[in-house]
């Protein structure tokens, strides 16, 4: 079975990686760590562009996930469906809300 890749050693945010390790560590399945650190780095690299700064996850609200969701997919990369990105996005939300 293939391993997600370690984000830490990608210079991920610490915020999406402190979140990554919180998933690994509940022991679900690779596939679905790989799901959601792409979907991360997706937000993040079109909140960079779109916004001019990195996401700060703890502040980000509803509308920032719709924003990118509505933007074109082409635009985003390769074209994912805006459905692959908004659960993974939402439940990093979650996280950092409740790790403050």
């Amino acid at each position: 079975m293939p391993q997600c890749e370690d984000p830490v050693a990608e210079n991920m945010d610490p915020a999406a990686a402190r979140f990554l390790q919180h998933l690994a560590a509940k022991g679900g399945s690779v596939y679905t760590e790989r799901n959601y650190q792409q979907a991360l780095r997706e937000f993040a690299a079109w909140h960079k562009n779109q916004r001019g700064t990195a996401p700060d996850w703890a502040a980000l609200r509803r509308d920032d996930f719709r924003d990118f969701l509505r933007f074109p997919a082409a635009a985003r990369e390769a074209g994912r469906p805006s459905s692959f990105a908004f659960p993974p996005c939402a439940r990093s939300m979650d996280f950092s809300s409740a790790k403050g």
